[in-house]
């Protein structure tokens, strides 16, 4: 199957009380960091520094909407996951299957803003938010989903926690110590 990825920057980081793409760590944006760790996938940026929302704060669910895949599928990453690691992309095509979407679930939650979706999905995702419906979730509970544990993340040897995001200077902290990162 052939990948492409989209980065979303788009988030108003309203909690983190500044730009969560430009946060640092090892010199690098968060956004530069997870551009790199993506090198390998021809990658869109869906916000700020890359094709502007058509509606600014709508989410997630409306950026991705508008969205057309080009390959077999698309891996799906917020730019707010400090500890991303592009190896993620691997093990979520290899338990595809015949899932519409692969979506690790990290502390008994799903993280579908680092999840690989079938391009086919998207057409779904175009009628759910036609239908004037907002919540990204929406869209998982109508695919076909294979989702991937925190066990299965360790034994590819991935921090399990690779997938979360930080949306507070609180989270940001204890990701950076999960993952033994010292700034």
């Amino acid at each position: 199957m052939k990948i492409e990825a989209v980065v979303l920057t788009g988030g108003s980081s309203r909690r983190m009380g500044v730009d969560k793409a430009g946060l640092r760590l090892g010199g690098k944006t968060l956004l530069q960091r997870t551009l790199n760790e993506l090198r390998d996938y021809p990658t869109t940026i869906l916000g700020p520094g890359g094709v502007l929302d058509a509606d600014p704060g709508a989410g997630p669910l409306a950026a991705l909407a508008a969205f057309l895949p080009q390959a077999d599928g698309v891996f799906v990453v917020a730019c707010d996951v400090p500890l991303f690691d592009g190896r993620l992309v691997e093990l979520l095509l290899a338990q595809a299957g015949a899932a519409e979407a692969v979506v690790p679930v990290v502390k008994d939650r799903l993280q579908p803003l680092c999840g690989l979706y079938r391009a086919s999905a998207f057409t779904r995702l175009q009628a759910i938010h036609a239908s004037g419906e907002r919540r990204l979730m929406s869209w998982l509970e109508a695919l076909n989903l294979r989702s991937v544990n925190e066990a299965e993340l360790a034994a590819a040897g991935l921090n399990p926690l690779c997938p979360l995001s930080a949306n507070t200077p609180e989270e940001w902290r204890e990701l950076l110590i999960a993952g033994g990162i010292v700034e």
